[in-house]
C-alpha cells in the first residue's frame, strides 16, 4: 500500500484464502472431534497486519507522523479479526 488512503479492510467470504481456512477447521472438527485439540488458524492481527500492508519503514513513519490513522486502521483490523474468530469459533 504506497498511500495511506488507499486502505482498504474488507471481509470477503468469496476470499480463496478464508474458503480454505474455513473447510480445514471443519474438516478438523470432523474428524478430531473427542479425539485431539484443535488449533485455530493464524489469523495474524493488529500491527503486523498493517506492517504486511504498509511495509515496515512507512508503519514506523505512520505511527510519528499520522498515529490517528494508525489508530483508526488498527480499529478496523481488530473489528475483522474477531468477525473472522467469531466464525471459526461457532
Amino acid at each position: 500500500m504506497e498511500r495511506p488512503e488507499d486502505a482498504r479492510f474488507e471481509f470477503r467470504k468469496d476470499n480463496v484464502y478464508w474458503d480454505f481456512s474455513t473447510r480445514l477447521a471443519r474438516e478438523q472438527l470432523r474428524l478430531g472431534r473427542g479425539k485431539f485439540l484443535l488449533q485455530l488458524p493464524d489469523l495474524i492481527e493488529g500491527l503486523d497486519t498493517l506492517a504486511a500492508m504498509r511495509g515496515n519503514e512507512r508503519l514506523l513513519i505512520d505511527l510519528t507522523e499520522r498515529p490517528n490513522w494508525v489508530h483508526a486502521c488498527l480499529r478496523q483490523i481488530t473489528d475483522r479479526y474477531f468477525h473472522c474468530y467469531d466464525i471459526l469459533t461457532t
